[in-house]
């Protein structure tokens, strides 16, 4: 928020961020009453909020949190796994849902490291989160099927698939 924006629409633009969208509207309704050019404000600035948050935290999810699906830029397959769609994007990795089809089928998340971050410090990081993920058994983490390199020579991580809340939201 820069400094010339007025006080009120600098706490109306923090009050409604984490609310659900039904409730968020209630509340600017409430707040911006007919005040057109304060709606307008406090709406472009809650979006541009929404798109900055979702590009950096989750850039394969548009701002609304559908997924997108660039269907050129998908691998085929990744091991024996058949990609489905790209679910995220980290520093170094891209995390797929996936259909596993043996030893059992299921939908699984994929992580594998994006191509040319495959360097010996981003390898052994990976090794060590594939490690350390592997050794947890907790009911709020991932658990860890399998592992291994694809045919690029990358390494790849399978996990269970998790449904939830994007951290966006």
């Amino acid at each position: 928020m820069s400094e010339s924006e007025p006080p009120q629409l600098d706490d109306l633009f923090h009050r409604p961020a984490d609310r659900p969208p039904a409730e968020r509207d209630q509340f600017i309704d409430a707040h911006c009453g007919s005040d057109g050019a304060l709606r307008d404000r406090l709406l472009r600035l809650l979006h541009s909020d929404a798109e900055a948050a979702v590009s950096v935290l989750h850039p394969a999810m548009s701002p609304d949190g559908e997924r997108a699906r660039a269907a050129a830029d998908l691998p085929e397959r990744i091991a024996n796994d058949r990609i489905i769609e790209t679910l995220g994007e980290g520093g170094f990795g891209t995390v797929y849902e996936a259909e596993q089809p043996a030893p059992i089928r299921r939908t699984v998340a994929l992580k594998v490291i994006k191509p040319g971050m495959d360097s010996r410090q981003v390898i052994a990081r990976f090794a060590a989160e594939r490690q350390a993920l592997a050794l947890m058994d907790q009911p709020n983490v991932a658990r860890v099927f399998d592992a291994g390199e694809a045919e690029s020579g990358r390494p790849y991580l399978v996990m269970e698939r998790v449904d939830g809340i994007p951290i966006t939201r």
